[in-house]
């Protein structure tokens, strides 16, 4: 139904954190199809405002290099906060120049050109998490558009993606983000496109999943066609109160959860 267009998911609930699409309280359109898609965000700023006076520069902001959404990237990622690791979710990072004020111990590094101030200067653009946006997408999520496997929440099946494993870890602890196999020319560039497309298509014949997600990316129009009338039925259905009863968690292991960690009180087995 797209209804992850709205929201965020909460450590202290599910072991997830950050949300699906930034601004999500501001903002209800397209933007989950369009983030799952990494297609350019539809508030980004960029250009001038009719009187000439300069948007906030993303370059000098939060570093994007053209005045645009930057080019981005899908990686999985253990859960950040925890050493002894979480459940595995999606993290997006975005290409960006790094021009900020280091402070005074250290230089202002000069990645921005001062000709144009929506341009990196080049060698200086790197990808990163971008401190603020915190887009995630959930396994769930990303088999929507993209066709992996999964093993106790720990997405494979992709070139690269046989490294994401429990025994991968880095010096602190935490799980090692994939890296693609050795002597691949785009080093440790790992990113979602080396998944195939989810190619599924039910029924047969019909569109298939990842076209659905990029036509929904691309029409806000299209979206919001499909899904009203979806959430209206949802909500004419309903259920009476008898019908909610509680019933425990389906078995599921947790291959992360450490007993002794602040979430002891959360368990999914």
């Amino acid at each position: 139904m797209g209804a992850h267009t709205l929201g965020r998911v909460h450590n202290t609930i599910s072991l997830h954190q950050y949300t699906w699409k930034t601004r999500s309280a501001m903002l209800f359109n397209n933007g989950y199809f369009r983030n799952l898609a990494s297609k350019e965000d539809w508030y980004y700023p960029t250009g001038s405002f009719p009187n000439g006076t300069n948007l906030r520069t993303t370059c000098r902001g939060f570093g994007n290099s053209s005045g645009h959404r930057p080019p981005a990237r899908w990686k999985p990622h253990a859960f950040a906060n925890l050493k002894n690791g979480g459940p595995v979710q999606w993290l997006q990072e975005k290409k960006v120049c790094p021009c900020f004020d280091t402070g005074f111990t250290r230089p202002k590094e000069g990645c921005c050109n001062d000709e144009d101030i929506f341009s990196c200067q080049a060698g200086c653009e790197k990808y990163s998490i971008v401190v603020g946006m915190d887009e995630t997408m959930l396994n769930s999520d990303m088999s929507l558009y993209m066709d992996f496997s999964t093993k106790d929440g720990i997405p494979g099946g992709c070139p690269g993606l046989e490294n994401f494993n429990t025994e991968a870890f880095k010096l602190d602890w935490r799980l090692r983000t994939p890296r693609v196999p050795s002597g691949d020319p785009t080093g440790d560039s790992w990113e979602s496109s080396h998944c195939p497309f989810n190619t599924i298509a039910d029924p047969p014949g019909s569109t298939p999943m990842y076209q659905v997600v990029e036509e929904y990316a691309d029409s806000n129009e299209k979206f919001f066609s499909d899904f009203f009338p979806v959430l209206e039925k949802m909500l004419m259905n309903g259920y009476d109160a008898s019908d909610l009863v509680v019933a425990p968690m389906a078995s599921h292991e947790c291959p992360y959860q450490d007993p002794h960690d602040w979430h002891r009180y959360y368990s999914c087995s």
